[in-house]
């Protein structure tokens, strides 16, 4: 009875952590989706459009997840230990790797954003819709790089119901704003991208204020973060380089997957969108768990 008795326990324990970790990935993952589905009564053209630049999105953000997802090795150690200053620690060098990252493909975004449309597209349409789209969301990137960070760090101390309420509002007001400026203003697949860049602000801007503010284990100030020598970050290198190339591998296969589409025609592309977009919402369901 007492083996039964601490298995429903643990199972009820594990269901308060695992559950909201698994609906705050549904409600990521549905907070670019909005943008694919909504931008849809515009036409297969912008459809495409959105869904291909969502692409070069998915690329970055495994890359970001992947150094996240090794910090979370050594921060649950550490918090095993009630070890904050380590933690803090590995968050600063999560903030600077993610901001590395994320930099570089904002950098791509704005510097060439037609080359990496015609990767995906041969359709001038596209292409041209793809840049504006590209061009505006970019700056998404350098907002998900701090918001991924600390998502990972409240996780890792079983703070899990946080992440899951601000990224609710984000989608929330994605879905508003989306909906104002696609049909409302006509601004198009800009009005949606806009509408992702300030959904994405104001998620991070709550995120920061609900840590900063009840004083959560994560919160420190600059010096608690930035503060790892050159044997701590090889330690962490060593741990993460191997997550971070296996998630790089598999979002580059997936690229190519959707490059390989492009010789099928923009019709033939946006009926895969769709389908992507469907299917992706399956896959983070297993990546929360």
């Amino acid at each position: 009875m007492d083996i039964l008795r601490n298995n429903k326990l643990f199972l009820r324990n594990l269901a308060f952590l695992a559950v909201p970790i698994i609906l705050q990935e549904l409600l990521n993952a549905s907070v670019n989706m909005t943008d694919t589905f909504m931008i849809g009564q515009l036409g297969v053209a912008s459809i495409t459009a959105v869904g291909l630049a969502n692409q070069i999105f998915f690329l970055f953000v495994l890359i970001v997840f992947g150094i996240n997802s090794g910090a979370s090795i050594f921060m649950g150690q550490y918090w095993g230990k009630r070890d904050t200053d380590n933690i803090h620690t590995v968050m600063g060098i999560c903030f600077l790797s993610s901001f590395f990252v994320a930099f570089c493909f904002f950098l791509a975004t704005q510097v060439c954003p037609d080359l990496l449309m015609s990767f995906y597209s041969k359709d001038p349409a596209v292409i041209e819709l793809g840049v504006i789209y590209l061009r505006r969301i970019g700056y998404t990137y350098l907002i998900i790089a701090f918001t991924l960070a600390f998502n990972t760090s409240l996780r890792s101390i079983g703070m899990t119901p946080v992440p899951m309420l601000t990224t609710l509002i984000a989608l929330t007001i994605n879905v508003v704003l989306n909906y104002v400026f696609i049909f409302v203003l006509h601004m198009g697949v800009k009005g949606s991208a806009t509408a992702t860049v300030i959904a994405r602000l104001i998620e991070f801007l709550v995120l920061y204020s609900i840590v900063r503010v009840r004083k959560l284990p994560i919160y420190s100030d600059l010096k608690g973060y930035f503060k790892a020598d050159k044997k701590f970050i090889k330690a962490f290198y060593a741990v993460t380089l191997p997550v971070i190339a296996n998630e790089f591998l598999w979002a580059l296969g997936t690229t190519i997957y959707n490059v390989a589409y492009k010789f099928s025609g923009t019709d033939a592309q946006g009926a895969f969108q769709i389908a992507s977009t469907v299917q992706n919402l399956f896959m983070v369901i297993g990546m929360g768990i």
